[in-house]
Order: C-alpha cells, then structure tokens, then sequence
C-alpha cells in the first residue's frame, strides 16, 4: 500500500509541469516515473528483507512522501518542482515561494498532504516475507536497471523531471576561470558585426532632431516593468494591441529599441545599470557596497544640475539588497518606498508580497508631477508583472480561465499597460504633454518555452532572460513609428536622455541610442549556476566562471532561439571572448567601488583574475558590528565592541565548513569551524561567542581541511 501511494504522489507531483508544456516532453516525463519506481521497489526491498528494516522504512517514506507534496505544490505555484532552490539564492528564493503560496490557494496541497500521511501510516503495517535470495536479486537487478534508465533521459523540460531527479542535477558544479592577461579594449568588436544601415541612422537623427527644442527642458518620465522583456512586449516579434494597448500607441508616436540588454537578469542591479550608465557591482552582493554613496555621474543627478525636480515611486518594495539605501543616496527631491510608509497605507494598497498596487504609485507620482514649475524628472516603477503575475480582484483580464504561468503574466502586464495608459491620459489632460515617455524592462522573463529549467530570469544568460527594450516616445509632438534594431544596453539610458536634452555630455559608458554605435554588450548572473557572456554582434557567448564549463556560443542571425551550441567549432573564439569577459568583470567591479563614497577594499586591494581560479575567501578584514547592524572595518578593535572577521568570497558550489584557527597574543590557539553557504559572497564570523579576546595582537588562518587558504591578524585593545 505505501509504495503505490509513493507512486501515486510522484506522478501528482510531475503532472502539473506535464500539464504545463502541453504534454510535449511525455518522454522525459516517463523516464522521471521509471526512475521512481526503481527506488520504489528497492525500498519494498528493503522493507520486507527483516524485521528492524520493517520498522525503519517509515523513516525514508515519510521524507520522500513529504517532499513530492512539497513538490507538487511548488509546480502548481511557481511552474518548476525544486529548481527554484538551486536557481535564486537567500530571501529571493524564499520571498518567491511566499508569494507564489500567498497569490495562489492551493486545494491540492491538502489532498497530497492526506496521501503522504497515508503513505507513512501505511508503513507501520509493512511485515517482513520470506523470499528466496535468487528473487530477491532479480528484484534488486531490477531496481538497478529501473534506477539507471530513468536517471540517464535528460528531460527536455525541466517542469516534468522527477523532483528527486532535479535536486541531484541541480548541484552540477559551478567553477570559476583563471587568470588571464590584460585587454585594455573590451568594446570593440572582434568577430560580429553591427549592421546598422545609414538609412535607419538618418530616421534616427530625424526623430532626434524632432524631440529636441531648443532652451526648453521637457518633462521626463522614465517607466520601468518589471520582468517584461523583449517576447513579452512583442511576442512573436509583433505588437499585440489587445495585451498592451497603452505600449502600442506610444511606439506609433516614438522610437522602439528592441534589443537593450540588462548586464544582470535582476532588478537591482538593472537599477544600478540604468542609473548609472552602465557602471555596476559584479562580484557577490551588492548589500554593503549600496550603503555607501556612489560619486559617479547618476541620471538624476545630472537631470538635477540641469535644473529638474525629481521625484522616485515605486510599487514594489526596495528592502532586498538594500535598494533603497542606493535610492536613498541619489538627488530625489519626493520618494515613494512602500516598506517604510504607515502599515495602515501599505495595508489599504495591498497587491501582493513584492509591493503594493502600481495605480497607487501612478497616482501618487500624478499629483506630485502636477505640484510644481520646474520640469520633472519621475522614475516610476511598476512591479504587477514580477512573478506570481496578479491582477486586481475584478479586473478584466485577457486569459480569464487559463492558469499557466505564461497567461497569467500576460494578464498581469495587460493591467500594468492599462495603469500607465491611464497615467499618459491624465498627464495630457493636466496640460503636461511636454513630456518624453521613456519605457524600459528591467530584464526578460522565461517561462521554459525555450530552454528546459529556464523559468522567471535569474536562472540563465539566454535572449529570454537578458534582452529587454527601451521605447521612446513624446507626448505632444508627432513623430512616425520607428523600430531601431542593434545591440544596445542598460547603461545608454542615460546617454539617450541627456542626448535629448541636446547636451552632448552623455556620462557613464554608454551613448545615445540617437546616434548609435555598435559595441561589444556584456551581462553575467551570479545565482548558481554562476555564468557571464556577451554579444558580438550576430554572434552571443555564455560560459560558466571557469573554461570548460557550460561553454555556449550561438549566431543569433540564424539561431535567434540559441538552439544550436556552436562552440566546440569556434575554440581561438572561445578563448577570445572568454579574455574580454574576464576583463569586463573585473572592470566593472573595481571601478564602481572605487567610485564609492567612504568605500575599503576587503584587504586592501580590488578584485584581481587570479582571485577567480577557485571558490574560497579572497580578501580577510576585521571591523566590528555596530549597533544598526552595519560592519565597521578597522585594523584596531575593542574588546568591549562586537568583533567580527569579515571573508569576501568567491562562494562555494554546494557550500564548505572551512577551519578559523586563532593565535591569542599569548601564543595559544582557539579553533572552530564554519560552515560558509554556497550563496554568500560576505562572510561574517564572530570569534568573542566561541572564546574571549584579551588584548593584544591576534592572528587568524582559515583553512579548508590542512590547506591554509587566507590569513591575516588585528590588534585588540581593552
């Protein structure tokens, strides 16, 4: 009885991904079955072999029957059985499981809980028989035979591979590249090439010259949405009117950019990369980096230089990776962050576990755009379409009675479109039609139809999750469509803007999409599994953080879906394009902290490309915890203070317990171990819980197993 309840959980717990690709990878979808029944009937083995094993078979029952409901659940709510714990990282991971569970009342989830409960019960009725070994070794040979076939079909849909199955897979190892040397152009093309026609350039200097006038400073409005990317806007290549019919009419009036990559698969640093033009953190998190100021040139503050008031509002909320400590620091004069307004307020414009309602935040940005003489520059952020994709009780939407995740994003971006159509309307009828709209997604989104495991944005580097748009449009003045299509990026929004305004100081890395140029685009991801890649032209290269992992390379001309892996036929080009990907990490991460306000270098010095040969610690500082929680570097410490060894990491693929072995001034030593999680970056260790400090010089060596990986030492005073 509890292995047919066993069987019955796990095929429950792959259906809903079955039902979900339209039941087009059954073969994949069967071997996941033909997996579990090995381990099935090795377990009815094993339970009926003795006595003592007939009583402990409860134990793995019950863990395996309570994880396919866990399972099942997780499918139902977040399209995917456990990818989702190997594919987002810390509260991301846990916040997507919350809000899928609080957006979606799950009346099977009772009903598979019954069955694992049933199954358990079950086992306590399971008694040992007496079988001949020669039966007993046909059924393990069995079992074995079951087990291997099952395990060897790689599905091509992730949604319907045995949950059992997408844990094993999913701790695959991630490794990191060597040192390189140096490329000091990572711009320039190498391989591809950028076919912009001199016609398009002549449409577009047209358009420019229309959307500029001369002594005035139009309004600007810059909207972002979230997880909307290029096939959301236009699936299949073409405007959807009925899904987004605000979008459409403004790109009969402006120029759309459809092919503007994020350098991250992720808000905050897409944020960042906007905001900036182009500059960004790329190794581990960002927390401690955004509580400083960054001094580079910023869009609103060269927006406020130039005389704009700014105002910044967004729907959802800004707390992860501190957001809206990077926020906090730029010239906005009116901010609207939803975690710290009344609960009362965040409570009458309730949307969902991500933020509140985007009509709200359209209209709290309205009546402060109407406020004022100055023009204005209003940062608008919507967030109905980050994934669980709600709609407000009532609203009529376009896929009424289809549940996949697909319909329900297109329903969430249809609302989205019908708050900022809504907003224009009223912006023309407050008399401010001066007004350049521009409208950017933050990055793609992916709900697998392309690539088996691909689903929400932070899993891959392919076209679906990376390659956004920006569309351009002026409120008043008439302009004929245009679509522009080349490589551009994040980091020439701020370039394109200032452009309009006729200042030929662009700032930041990019330039404007007006007077286009074709470059090198780059983009990386660091939840697991880590990769980094690029776009050369027709050409797109991804490869995981150390040579001879995941190596991809497509030619996007033929192959716009990255189906056809080309590069054990390119190798010179792979070690080329690998060189300039290095390069381009480090950059980009040693030049924005350097740009930061008050900022030290873990140990001293930046990221360098040796640090990127293997995970570990690569930089040891000592500091102390103060009382708001933040991390105080200093070579001298108190031992009244909260002393704390700060590792910056590159991580660990699975995690590793590594060895703190401290000298006492002395000459004793204290040792514990650590156990530092596959997806921290920043490592804090407080050695005053495991011993007491007495002053003098300490000195501390991290070891993993007898291999001494870092050491360093601080001064302790009274």
């Amino acid at each position: 009885m509890p292995w047919i309840l066993l069987a019955g959980l796990h095929v429950r717990a792959t259906w809903s991904g079955l039902v979900y690709n339209g039941f087009s990878d059954l073969a994949g979808w069967a071997a996941g079955q033909i997996f579990f029944l090995g381990l099935v009937v090795l377990l009815a083995l094993l339970a009926h072999s003795s006595a003592r094993a007939a009583r402990l078979i409860t134990i793995p029952v019950a863990v395996l029957a309570s994880t396919l409901a866990i399972a099942g659940w997780s499918t139902r709510t977040t399209g995917d059985t456990f990818r989702i714990f190997a594919t987002e990282s810390g509260k991301t991971r846990w916040e997507m499981l919350r809000s899928s569970a609080a957006a979606e009342a799950d009346r099977w989830l009772l009903l598979d809980s019954i069955l694992a409960l049933a199954a358990t019960a079950a086992t306590f009725k399971v008694k040992p028989t007496t079988t001949s070994n020669r039966l007993r070794n046909i059924g393990a040979a069995s079992a074995a035979v079951l087990l291997a076939s099952g395990a060897f079909y790689q599905p091509k849909d992730a949604r319907v591979e045995s949950p059992l199955l997408a844990l094993l897979r999913s701790r695959a190892a991630a490794l990191r590249p060597s040192a390189l040397e140096r490329v000091n152009d990572v711009r320039s093309l190498r391989y591809g090439a950028v076919n912009i026609p001199e016609s398009l350039r002549a449409e577009l200097r047209k358009r420019r010259m229309a959307l500029l006038e001369q002594g005035r400073h139009p309004n600007i409005v810059l909207v972002f949405l979230e997880s909307t990317g290029y096939r959301q806007i236009q699936p299949g290549g073409q405007w959807n009117p009925a899904i987004t019919p605000a979008l459409y009419a403004l790109s009969r009036n402006g120029v759309l950019f459809p092919s503007v990559y994020a350098p991250f698969p992720g808000t905050v640093r897409a944020h960042l990369s906007v905001m900036t033009g182009g500059k960004i953190i790329t190794w581990g998190s960002v927390f401690k980096e955004l509580s400083h100021r960054y001094l580079g040139p910023t869009l609103p503050d060269e927006l406020k230089s130039r005389g704009y008031r700014n105002g910044f509002f967004s729907a959802a909320f800004l707390d992860s990776e501190n957001m809206d400590g990077f926020y906090d620091r730029l010239p906005f004069d009116e901010k609207l962050v939803p975690e710290r307004m009344p609960k009362a307020y965040q409570n009458d414009h309730a949307f969902n576990s991500w933020g509140i309602d985007d009509r709200e935040v359209a209209d709290r940005a309205l009546a402060w755009a109407k406020n004022g003489t100055e023009p204005f520059f209003a940062v608008i952020n919507f967030d109905a379409t980050h994934h669980p994709y709600d709609v407000p009780a009532g609203f009529p939407t376009i896929e009424a009675g289809n549940e996949n995740e697909a319909a329900r994003f297109d329903n969430a971006l249809h609302f989205t479109d019908a708050v900022l159509g809504s907003l224009v309307d009223r912006l023309r009828e407050a008399g401010l039609d001066d007004t350049v709209v521009l409208v950017i997604g933050d990055h793609g989104e992916s709900f697998g139809e392309l690539h088996a495991g691909n689903f929400t944005h932070r899993n891959f580097l392919y076209e679906e999750n990376v390659r956004s748009f920006l569309l351009v449009a002026h409120l008043k003045k008439r302009l004929a469509p245009l679509t522009a299509e080349f490589p551009a990026s994040h980091g020439d929004v701020l370039g394109t803007t200032l452009d309009l305004l006729g200042d030929g100081n662009t700032g930041g890395d990019g330039g404007s999409l007006f007077k286009p140029k074709g470059e090198i685009q780059y983009f990386y991801k660091n939840a697991y599994p880590e990769l980094w890649g690029l776009r050369d032209g027709e050409w797109k290269f991804i490869e995981s953080l150390i040579p001879g992992q995941n190596e991809e390379l497509y030619r996007l001309d033929e192959d716009p879906h990255e189906a056809h892996n080309l590069a054990s036929r390119y190798t010179a080009r792979m070690r080329e394009y690998r060189k300039l990907v290095t390069q381009w990490y480090l950059d980009s991460q040693n030049e924005f902290v350097s740009r930061l306000e008050g900022y030290r270098f873990e140990g001293g010095e930046g990221l360098k490309a040796e640090d990127l040969g293997e995970p570990g610690p690569k930089r040891l500082t000592f500091g102390t915890i103060e009382k708001n929680g933040s991390f105080s570097p200093a070579e001298t410490v108190s031992t009244k203070a909260k002393i704390a060894a700060f590792t910056k990491d590159i991580p660990y693929e699975g995690g590793r317990t590594l060895l703190y072995r401290w000298e006492a001034p002395d000459g004793s030593q204290h040792e514990f171990t650590f156990f530092h999680e596959e997806d921290w970056s920043d490592v804090y260790v407080y050695p005053q819980s495991s011993f007491e400090m007495q002053p003098g010089r300490w000195k501390l060596s991290i070891f993993d197993g007898t291999r001494e990986l870092i050491r360093g030492q601080v001064i302790v005073t009274p």
